[in-house]
């Protein structure tokens, strides 16, 4: 899950609502996203983030497109306070001892990618 969020710009909501049927990883890659006001998106995904979604689609016990990505170790949908005890977990790492406290939030690797995005031509496509 490290590298999806940053690759997408996704909200958290968007990653634990996430199921594999809203992934294509062949061809043309890219990822539908549900979010506010039951609107519909299409973001591209990076070779490298596919990579790692066909990583954890193989350690997966079943693929059933309706099955969430992002699970728990018993296999339940990861919550966005799930999501966010890992990103905690995960980031605690990156502060120095000597700095003063900083908190890394989900929403700035959020911002960052949208940055990154537009900065690079991306551009969202909206369904409906």
């Amino acid at each position: 899950m490290k590298n999806f969020p940053s690759n997408t710009g996704a909200q958290v909501q968007e990653v634990a609502d996430l199921g594999w049927k809203h992934l294509e990883l062949e061809g043309q890659l890219r990822v539908q996203l549900h979010g506010k006001g039951d609107k519909w998106r299409v973001c591209p995904l990076w070779k490298e983030t596919v990579a790692l979604l066909k990583q954890l689609e193989g350690d997966a016990k079943e693929i059933n497109p309706e099955r969430a990505v992002f699970t728990s170790l018993q296999g339940q949908p990861l919550t966005r306070f799930g999501i966010y005890k890992i990103v905690c977990r995960h980031t605690r790492s990156l502060l120095k001892p000597n700095e003063p406290r900083r908190r890394i939030s989900l929403h700035m690797f959020r911002h960052t990618s949208a940055v990154h995005l537009l900065e690079a031509g991306v551009e969202e496509q909206e369904q409906e």
